[in-house]
C-alpha cells in the first residue's frame, strides 16, 4: 500500500479524504480476511508530507507488517514512532529508486 495523499489528485478522482480514508480501511480489512501481509510504503519524501498525507500515514503504518520510506519523509521521526510504537519491522532509503532492495528482501 503505497501512503500519502494530495487534494488536487482526490479532487481529480471526484473523491473526499474521508472517501479514500474508506476504501484504505477496507482494503486492509480485505487483506486481513485474507491472512495477507501488507507492506506500507511512502516514496514521496518531505514534499509529500502534510496534514492529508499524515492522516493516512498514521492509519496505514499501524495496520502494516513491514514498512518501507525514503528518508526524507521521516525528518520529523513520524514512521519512526509509529513503527517502534507498533513493533513493525521498517526500512529508510536514500532515494526513490533503492526501494526496490528491501521490497525484494521481502519477498523471499
Amino acid at each position: 500500500m503505497v501512503i500519502g495523499g494530495s487534494s488536487k489528485g482526490l479532487g481529480a478522482a471526484g473523491i473526499s479524504a474521508d472517501d479514500e480514508m474508506r476504501r484504505a480501511q477496507a482494503l486492509v480489512a480485505q487483506a486481513r480476511s485474507m491472512d495477507m501481509n501488507i507492506i506500507a510504503v511512502h516514496v514521496g519524501g518531505d514534499a509529500r508530507r502534510g496534514p492529508l498525507s499524515d492522516r493516512f500515514i498514521n492509519f496505514a503504518v499501524p495496520a502494516a507488517d513491514y514498512v518501507v520510506v525514503v528518508s526524507t519523509g521521516n525528518t520529523d521521526g513520524l514512521f519512526t514512532t509509529l513503527t517502534n510504537q507498533a513493533g513493525i519491522p521498517f526500512s529508510s532509503v536514500d532515494r526513490i529508486a533503492a526501494v526496490s532492495a528491501p521490497l525484494v528482501a521481502a519477498f523471499r
